[in-house]
């Protein structure tokens, strides 16, 4: 079964601008992902505080709703390289 964190950015970017994916959904998928994973590899060192990214998430969702989107990433969670110090981290 393919859920939602297996997907590639593409699949993932055109889902949620049909809206058959919300991106809180999408967050919640990859929160989740990085919850079962990252204790064996560690390799989300600075995670934001999941409300924070929910609520994001959400934000996201309304834009959609209204008619705005920032274009093929709009709503798709992101990790950055952690070498530049990060806004509330």
């Amino acid at each position: 079964m393919t859920t939602l964190a297996d997907m590639d950015a593409t699949a993932l970017g055109v889902a949620i601008r049909a809206r058959k994916a919300s991106c809180e959904e999408v967050m919640r998928a990859h929160l989740a992902r990085v919850a079962r994973f990252n204790p064996t590899h560690n390799a989300i060192i600075n995670l934001r505080p999941e409300d924070d990214l929910i609520a994001e998430a959400r934000l996201r969702d309304r834009e959609l709703a209204q008619g705005i989107w920032h274009g093929p990433l709009h709503g798709l969670p992101q990790a950055i390289k952690d070498l530049e110090p990060q806004r509330d981290m």
